[in-house]
């Protein structure tokens, strides 16, 4: 090994290179060496020694240590430095204030030239300087701001930079108490410049005390004019007056009251004063508001009534487009929606072309960046036309998936629940299937009530194993807390409406069953009421007992009055299961409960389940519960009526069928339709009732009463109709019961003759049922005097009165004429009802003189109205009056 080889080997050894292995050494020195001549072996071996003698010196030579920047010199480089961000420059402008040790470093700031940068980091120091008051003092023995900070602020106030100024200003009055001295001298000083006068009383007006406010009050009588002004201001913010003071007026009204306060009174004073400027902002604020709000209220009003006023579709469409696509304002597109869903509420609009447009217009609006307009739309939809709007449940669907607004959740899945969409089922589904404590309220009660819409419209869509799934999620999510009634209700209702489904019972019965039965009990008559209806539908018959046996009989509330007035809805349930189910045993529970109901709606429940069951009945069980309700009153009066025609139907459709009918059973009917036809005022009717009872195989003495019964009815109600039927029972009954006459009598003496339809009226009596009767048939003389008289009278009166409309008028009363001469059958060779007047009243005139100087025959009867007789069975026609037409 040569020495050059020995050398470099050991500077390798050493550290020289740092390098040095023998495969190093051999892989990359030894091949250049061997290459070297013998001449440039020498020097460098000498350079080498040269070498290793130097970094022998250099390791036996102790490093030099560098001095480290503080903590504190970091921060302010960090306040310094214009890339750190202002947040992160104030945080440590702040908590060097904190550090006294690090005063001075931040007063060098101040005193460094002023750039830009160094503006911005005073700025920053001043508000710190601050905001000492919002930050917590961790030694109470500290003082945060000595006095060496007053100068350099001081400096910064006066530096001309408006804010810097303004920042110094703040910061000056978190200082020592000198300052306000200092200030005070700084505004009084006139040789000063008025750029530094007002830069300090920029810094009075910030200080809190009342030798601030008298030193700002001298300034009001100050030479400069912008000195005045300033002044006047600081003052009016100082003592939160509604307008800047002149001297005078301070000098008279705030003044006096100054010299009375000490600094606690006056602090209190200033306090009392703010809280009023504070009210008063506020209340110019709501003012504001509020106006504004009436000014809006306005616009959209006067937009209302424009739209109203437009007549066309179309027209109305575009003026609405203008608020939905033109124009971006929020407030103006939910009151564009608005109309459209008042508008979509006629006919019209949903089921005509416009429908068409608006669904090809909204659907843009279901992902509009506005909850409430993404609601609105998803109601609008809802309510168009199902065909037309059905296309856009796939996009009401999509969006359903991402919502996180519960109202336009709720919205959504009100509107997929009207539009019967079978995807949006399982989107329902899985929102009852999350966990409650995430769920809202209002979105699982949409959910439930479109799972019920959807299940009941679309059940052939729906197959087996889905609809297991869906009772069974149903029953799962069912909400049993307190304070679920609401949701408890519409959980009943989807129930209610499943169970409605045949093709879901069995399901329905095997998951539902145990829950509404816990439902009949639920003190909420919302949740206890669509039970019942489920429960009908489930356990079909079997329904009843649950519903009327002890003690739950849901049929009769026992508690207290409050609870018989919120569980008529119960009521009107359980009625319409018994009615549905019911047979001849309910009956009496339905008349009892019936008797004690108060709700207008349960009462007819029950009146009609009971005549519906009744209608089921044999024909003799219907006629027992029409003896017992013969008298009922009130409540049951309908029933009583409405058994009768039960029990007449009934007797109609056995007779027909050939079945004899008992002779009581068909009297009852008939006597009883009779009684119900006079008490309703239906006179005609109850005659047709009683001329039924007459062709019946009854006692004569029993026809004798259903006779007198019609001419009753004859002389008490004005039909000629009536009049007839009471001719020919007034023949048969003046046999046996002449006295009848004595009611018409009575009858025909209460019409008046002086009032022409009285007169009318006794005159058609006494002709239909007087006249006819055989001389031998009125019972004595004095009784045909009595008629005779009667009959006279009536027929002068008509005299008297057609021959005064003949002279007044031309015209007497055809029919009045028709009366007369069946009243009378003296009136012979009545003129034509064209003919002359003084023919006609001719003709009256001639019969009036026969009835006055007809002499009485007591023992003829009627003999004045009758002609000599020409044998025992006949009598003289009456006299054929004029058919011409009335002029």
């Amino acid at each position: 090994m040569s020495v050059l080889e020995l050398f470099l080997r050991i500077i390798v050894t050493v550290g020289w290179f740092r390098r040095g292995t023998d495969d190093y050494f051999v892989g990359s020195y030894k091949p250049v060496l061997s290459k070297m001549s013998t001449g440039l072996k020498v020097p460098l071996a000498l350079l080498c020694w040269v070498g290793l003698l130097c970094a022998t010196i250099k390791a036996q030579t102790p490093p030099q240590v560098v001095e480290k920047p503080s903590k504190n010199d970091l921060m302010i480089q960090v306040v310094r430095n214009p890339d750190t961000p202002l947040e992160l420059r104030r945080a440590n402008a702040q908590a060097l204030l904190q550090d006294p040790q690090a005063h001075p470093g931040l007063i060098k700031i101040f005193q460094t030239r002023s750039d830009n940068e160094d503006v911005t980091a005073k700025i920053i120091i001043c508000q710190a300087i601050a905001a000492l008051n919002d930050e917590p003092v961790i030694d109470q023995s500290v003082q945060a701001v000595p006095k060496s900070f007053i100068e350099p602020l001081f400096q910064s106030l006066l530096s001309g930079h408006t804010e810097l100024s303004s920042w110094a200003a703040q910061a000056l009055v978190k200082c020592h108490n000198g300052v306000s001295e200092r200030l005070a001298g700084l505004v009084a000083d006139t040789s000063d410049t008025p750029a530094h006068r007002l830069a300090g009383i920029r810094a009075l007006e910030l200080i809190i005390d009342s030798k601030a406010v008298l030193t700002l009050a001298k300034l009001l009588n100050d030479d400069n004019t912008r000195i005045r002004s300033r002044a006047a201001a600081a003052l009016s913010n100082m003592l939160y007056l509604p307008e800047p003071l002149d001297n005078e007026q301070f000098l008279n009204s705030t003044l006096p009251q100054l010299r009375k306060m000490n600094k606690p009174a006056f602090l209190l004073w200033l306090m009392s004063r703010q809280k009023a400027r504070l009210r008063d902002v506020n209340l110019r604020q709501q003012q504001d508001k509020q106006e504004t709000a009436r000014w809006r209220e306005r616009f959209f009003q006067a937009q209302t009534e424009k739209f109203d006023l437009l007549v066309s579709p179309d027209e109305k469409l575009k003026f609405l487009k203008g608020y939905l696509i033109d124009q971006q304002e929020g407030l103006l597109r939910i009151w564009a929606l608005e109309r459209i869903n008042g508008w979509c509420e006629t006919a019209s609009v949903r089921v005509g072309p416009i429908a068409q447009q608006l669904v090809e217009l909204l659907p843009q609006f279901i992902v509009d960046n506005q909850p409430q307009v993404r609601r609105l739309t998803a109601l609008a939809l809802a309510q168009l036309d199902y065909k037309i709007v059905h296309p856009t449940a796939e996009a009401l669907l999509e969006q359903l998936e991402k919502e996180t607004e519960p109202a336009v959740q709720a919205a959504l899945l009100s509107a997929l629940g009207t539009l019967e969409s079978v995807p949006a089922l399982w989107q329902a589904l899985k929102l009852l299937a999350e966990d409650p404590a995430r769920q809202v309220d209002v979105v699982v009660q949409e959910a439930v009530r479109s799972v019920g819409k959807i299940c009941g419209a679309q059940a052939g869509a729906i197959s087996a194993e889905q609809i297991k799934q869906i009772t069974a999620c149903l029953a799962q999510s069912y909400p049993r807390g307190p304070n679920s009634a609401v949701l408890r209700s519409e959980w009943v209702q989807a129930m209610k409406r499943i169970a409605e489904q045949e093709k879901f019972r069995p399901q329905a019965s095997k998951h539902f069953k145990k829950i509404l039965i816990q439902a009949l009990d639920d003190p909420d008559p919302g949740i206890c009421s669509p039970a019942v209806y489920a429960l009908s539908e489930l356990l079909d018959r079997e329904v009843l007992p649950l519903l009327l046996t002890e003690p739950r009989n849901l049929l009769d509330n026992k508690d207290n009055e409050e609870n018989t007035v919120r569980f008529a809805t119960v009521r009107f349930a359980v009625v319409a299961a018994v009615e549905k189910f019911g047979g001849a045993e309910h009956l009496t529970p339905l008349r009892r409960r019936l008797d004690q109901e108060t709700d207008p709606d349960v009462v007819l429940r029950i009146q009609g389940a009971f005549l519906k069951i009744l209608e089921s009945l044999g024909l003799n069980e219907i006629y027992q519960w029409a003896l017992q309700l013969q008298t009922a009153g009130d409540k049951e009066e309908m029933l009583s009526v409405e058994v009768v025609r039960i029990l007449w139907d009934k007797i109609t459709k056995v007779k027909a069928a050939g079945t004899a009918i008992e002779l009581e059973h068909e009297k009852f009917a008939l006597s009883r339709q009779a009684e119900i036809a006079e008490q309703k005022n239906l006179p005609l009717q109850a005659v047709k009732w009683y001329q039924k009872l007459l062709a019946l195989k009854v006692p004569e003495e029993h026809k004798d009463n259903y006779r007198e019964k019609i001419i009753h009815l004859a002389v008490t109600n004005d039909s000629k109709e009536i009049l007839q039927a009471a001719q020919a029972a007034m023949v048969e009954v003046i046999k046996r019961r002449p006295t009848v006459l004595t009611r018409i009598a009575r009858a025909c003496d209460a019409l008046s003759l002086g009032d022409d339809k009285q007169l009318l009226r006794r005159a058609e009596i006494i002709a239909a049922l007087i006249v006819p009767l055989p001389s031998q048939a009125l019972p004595s003389s004095e009784v045909a005097r009595g008629w005779q008289k009667r009959a006279s009278e009536t027929a002068l009166a008509l005299i008297e009165q057609q021959d005064k409309l003949l002279t007044e008028t031309g015209k007497e009363n055809p029919e009045a004429i028709k009366i007369l001469a069946r009243l009378d059958v003296r009136l012979t060779g009545y003129p034509s009802f064209d003919a002359p007047v003084e023919e006609r009243r001719k003709a009256l005139e001639k019969l009036r003189s026969i009835i006055q100087s007809a002499p009485e025959k007591p023992d003829s009867g009627a003999d004045t109205k009758r002609t000599p007789k020409t044998n025992n069975n006949e009598q003289k026609k009456p006299a054929k009056i004029p058919n011409t037409k009335t002029p």
